[in-house]
């Protein structure tokens, strides 16, 4: 798997886990 995609994919999980500690504080 080449190393971008993986770096990318990684920041796609902790964006989408930001988002849901932001909206579980709501």
């Amino acid at each position: 798997m080449p190393t971008r995609y993986n770096k990318e994919f990684k920041q796609n999980i902790i964006n989408l886990y930001k988002q849901g500690e932001s909206a579980a504080q709501i």
